[in-house]
């Protein structure tokens, strides 16, 4: 009867340590997957994450970062270009900066350890800028311009 009750709890145990793991494997998925990364949705998990996100400007620094996060939307009546600052400091894993356009194509803008000024054009509807990453550990800064 004892035994029976260990395993009962054992199995217990591991579903609810396996259950609350904050990554799940549509995150670590989201990287290399374009559908995904244009998904309107987002979804991601910061091991650590230290800034902020403003109006005009974004200063991360994070550990353990998977999935996809909307960072800039852009409602646009005509096409026009936006000017946008991009640094990144990756120490390990996977990196980059996207454009979401409204016809939902990712373009990305930005990969690995950069530091480099952008004309990013923008098509008339929204457009996003997002942060996408795989087990990412690092630093990123962005302005956006007009």
């Amino acid at each position: 009867m004892k035994s029976r009750l260990k395993i009962i709890l054992l199995i217990l145990l591991v579903g609810l340590v396996s259950g609350c793991s904050p990554l799940n494997s549509y995150q670590a998925g989201i990287y290399d997957d374009d559908a995904k990364i244009a998904n309107q949705g987002d979804s991601y998990t910061f091991g650590n994450r230290l800034g902020s996100v403003k109006e005009t400007s974004l200063h991360l620094e994070f550990g353990g970062f998977y999935g996809k996060q909307t960072v800039k939307e852009f409602q646009v009546e005509t096409q026009r270009v936006v000017k946008l600052k991009i640094t990144i400091k990756l120490a390990s894993g996977k990196f980059k900066v996207c454009l979401i356009d409204a016809d939902n194509d990712v373009s990305i803008l930005a990969e690995g350890k950069i530091d480099g000024s952008y004309d990013v054009p923008l098509t008339q509807g929204r457009n996003a800028i997002v942060i996408v990453g795989k087990n990412a550990n690092g630093e990123v800064s962005m302005l956006f311009g007009e």
